[in-house]
């Protein structure tokens, strides 16, 4: 095993097919992403995730540095550098959650992307967030060129597919009411400090939030909104629930406030279809993996690169 912290290897003779002098040349090494690199860094992963624009990694980038940043966590990420040029990237979204009564550390690595030249060396940039022996690793937009590392690095499917429901549709929703943001700061029984802060965090990074009541409780919900490719219908995806009883029992009342806002559909990521919510599940279809030993709620997407930037 390489010592990550410290890593330099000889830059490796070209792959065949390879133009020499189209490869940077000097050391290759794996260190943490710093503010000097941005520029390069969105520059690099415009160019292997096409589909987005430079401004919105740009956007992402401003976004994670203006977050506090966890123990042991980084700001950004890593980096392969070969000299001076970067070669491979993997950013890290490092937020504290609850399990059960405990709070631990949660990493989302995100945006992975290596030079085809180097890719026999990408392992090394998860190897490097592995040691710092977060409790909950998440991925949760895994290329399929990625998924024997993560495998191997003893990651498993927290969600094996999409559902995709009409929540308006739904039979067994409860009487269930939106609680307004502007009663988040009263000091009602029943709010809690921590739920109302994320729900706030959320709507600043562009997400959909409520808080609805049913039932005598109150339940959170987050959204992202969503164009799927080749369906030009807007939907919303699920970032945060806490659980599937939650959206069954606020299903009718969650599909009027997003008809509200133009959406009629939602996506949650799960393992099956959700009872009495309608809808046709794909099995298969983006995939979430995590590494951890806990208990771990599948509808929970919170402070993920879902919820900063979007699927």
């Amino acid at each position: 095993m390489f010592d990550v912290d410290s890593a330099v290897i000889r830059e490796q003779p070209p792959s065949r097919g390879d133009n020499p002098t189209s490869l940077p040349a000097g050391r290759l090494c794996c260190r943490p992403i710093r503010a000097e690199d941005l520029d390069s860094i969105v520059a690099f992963l415009h160019a292997g995730f096409p589909r987005r624009s430079p401004s919105d990694f740009r956007r992402l980038l401003i976004t994670l540095g203006s977050r506090p940043v966890c123990d042991k966590g980084q700001q950004y990420g890593h980096m392969l550098s070969c000299g001076s040029t970067c070669v491979g990237v993997l950013l890290t979204i490092t937020s504290q959650t609850k399990v059960g009564v405990e709070t631990v550390t949660r990493c989302n690595v995100a945006c992975w992307h290596v030079h085809p030249h180097y890719a026999m060396f990408g392992g090394m940039l998860l190897s490097r967030v592995l040691k710092d022996a977060p409790a909950i690793v998440l991925n949760v937009s895994p290329a399929k060129s990625t998924l024997p590392t993560i495998e191997a690095q003893g990651f498993t499917r927290l969600s094996s597919g999409l559902f995709a429901a009409l929540p308006l549709l739904s039979y067994r929703s409860e009487v269930a009411h939106l609680v307004s943001p502007e009663a988040y700061d009263s000091g009602q029984p029943g709010f809690d400090a921590e739920m109302i802060g994320l729900l706030k965090r959320h709507t600043e990074y562009g997400c959909i939030s409520f808080l609805i009541r049913a039932n005598g409780r109150l339940y959170p919900f987050i959204f992202r909104r969503r164009v799927v490719r080749h369906f030009p219908v807007p939907c919303a995806q699920l970032v945060y629930a806490a659980g599937s009883q939650s959206l069954i029992a606020c299903a009718r009342l969650i599909g009027s406030l997003l008809l509200r806002r133009g959406l009629l559909w939602m996506l949650v990521a799960g393992s099956g279809p959700i009872a009495s919510i309608p809808g046709v599940y794909f099995p298969g279809r983006s995939p979430i993996y995590v590494r951890t030993r806990l208990p771990t709620n599948p509808y929970d997407l919170a402070d993920t690169e879902l919820a900063l930037f979007g699927a």
